[in-house]
Order: C-alpha cells, then sequence, then structure tokens
C-alpha cells in the first residue's frame, strides 16, 4: 500500500503562491522545502523541476481564478449593466496590497507559455461574455467586449497607483462611462440573452 503524502501537493502549491508573491520571483527547492517542511529531495520526486512546481502553482492559481470567473458569469444579470457588475466583481477580492502581490504572480504568468497561454483564454472568455451581454445594442458589433476588458485592467493599474477606496468603486463608473459613450438602446426585436 503506498504511503500517504504528508503534506498534499494543494499546500505545497499554496506554499509556492505565497513565496512569489513574498519574494518577488520563483523560489528554490530548498525554500520552498524550509516553508513547506518537507526535503528538497521530496519536494524533486514530486514535481522533478523546479519550473514544473513553479508553472504547476500558477495553474492553481489560474484554476482558482477560472473558477471565480465562471460562477460570476453564471450569476450574472443579462445587458450592458451584467457585463459591468461582472467585472467589478472580479475586482472585489483586490485591495493595494493584494493586488500587487497578483501582479508579481503576472510576471511569472508571462515567463511561461503555458500560463500565458492560460491567461489569453481567460482575456477572450471574459471579452465574449461582455460581447453577448451588450448583443443588441448599436455599437456592439465593435468589439466592445474586449475594450471594456482592456479598460478594466487599465482602470485596476490607475487605481493600484492611487491606492485608494476600493477596486470595484473605483472601476464601476469608468466602465459605464465606456459603455455609455459606444451603445445605443438595443434595436427592436433584438434577440437578449
Amino acid at each position: 500500500m503506498p504511503r500517504r503524502k504528508s503534506v498534499p501537493d494543494e499546500r505545497v502549491l499554496d506554499d509556492v503562491l505565497g513565496l512569489i508573491e513574498r519574494d518577488g520571483g520563483a523560489p528554490s527547492f530548498a525554500t520552498v522545502a524550509a516553508t513547506s517542511g518537507l526535503s528538497p529531495a521530496t519536494l524533486v520526486q514530486r514535481f522533478g523541476t523546479k519550473e514544473a512546481m513553479v508553472t504547476a502553482a500558477l495553474g492553481r492559481a489560474w484554476d482558482r481564478l477560472e473558477a471565480r470567473t465562471e460562477g460570476a458569469v453564471a450569476a450574472m444579470a443579462p445587458g450592458p449593466a451584467g457585463a459591468v457588475d461582472l467585472l467589478v466583481e472580479l475586482s472585489e477580492d483586490y485591495d493595494t496590497d493584494r493586488y500587487v502581490d497578483g501582479l508579481v504572480l503576472l510576471r511569472e504568468d508571462l515567463r511561461r507559455p503555458e500560463t500565458r497561454a492560460r491567461g489569453l483564454a481567460w482575456l477572450h472568455r471574459l471579452a465574449a461574455v461582455v460581447d453577448a451581454a451588450v448583443a443588441g445594442h448599436t455599437g456592439a458589433d465593435q468589439g466592445v467586449g474586449r475594450l471594456l476588458v482592456s479598460l478594466w485592467q487599465g482602470e485596476l493599474a490607475w487605481w493600484g497607483f492611487a491606492g485608494q477606496g476600493r477596486a470595484g468603486e473605483h472601476v464601476r463608473p469608468r466602465l459605464e462611462q465606456l459603455l455609455r459613450s459606444v451603445l445605443s438602446p438595443p434595436e427592436p426585436g433584438a434577440d437578449r440573452r
């Protein structure tokens, strides 16, 4: 009978994510060993390479974000207001420190093809959801989903620099302003979600 793991992989991967956020880069086996209580040799047996361990940890973070996103999409109200609410909801976890920690993870994501691909797929998914939410409104055929998602990401950076208030409160008026400037009311008989 195989021996049970005293420390599950999920906890080790969470430790890796915490170390990336704290130290600003991919941790060594020795650093993860000191945090997790496992030996470097055990980490090598589990993950093979440091790169594989870090990529698995980043994948765990993406799993969480994708699940959170899909939950928010499922609960989203139809129409442009629902699209804004979705992006505001995805901003609500942030405080300034948490946002900065996320940027450190983003740096590591951008260094790896696997996690870059997941990020791009996530952004495409959000843009498609927003496009569907505004379908039937004049101006919606101009890639409004991508515009809104891009504005949202940019406004999060503005909010991070300002360091004031809640992220969702900062992004909402800017998202609403963009929608007002590019959309007209739905055309009569337009199919809405």
